[in-house]
């Protein structure tokens, strides 16, 4: 009989820090929260006007991350980064001189090659 009480109070005791410590991480959340608020509306606002956001809108509204990217998630953000410096390089090109950039060729040149 001594040792199930034992137990019981030891159970108890340990719900008891578990209470404690659900408790703290709690108030740190809403704490977190309630100080983010300004990120949480510019991003809800963002949101509403588009369905997804892309990682460049995203650090535009909350700014840069708080810790490193992994490697390899880096590598991906360049090649992103270069490929849509391409993109507004070729409509740059080709809107600047009237054509679609296919140098008046109206796609013999991509057929040869193709």
């Amino acid at each position: 009989m001594m040792k199930s009480r034992e137990f019981l109070m030891n159970v108890l005791r340990d719900l008891d820090k578990l209470s404690e410590n659900i408790n703290l991480k709690l108030k740190s959340i809403i704490l977190f929260l309630f100080l983010n608020n300004p990120h949480k509306s510019r991003l809800s606002a963002a949101l509403l006007e588009k369905e997804t956001l892309d990682l460049q809108t995203i650090v535009e509204l909350l700014g840069e991350r708080p810790y490193a990217a992994k490697s390899n998630f880096k590598a991906y953000l360049e090649y992103k980064k270069k490929e849509e410096k391409f993109k507004e390089e070729a409509k740059e090109e080709g809107g600047q001189d009237g054509n679609d950039g296919n140098n008046g060729n109206s796609g013999e040149s991509e057929k040869a090659t193709a």
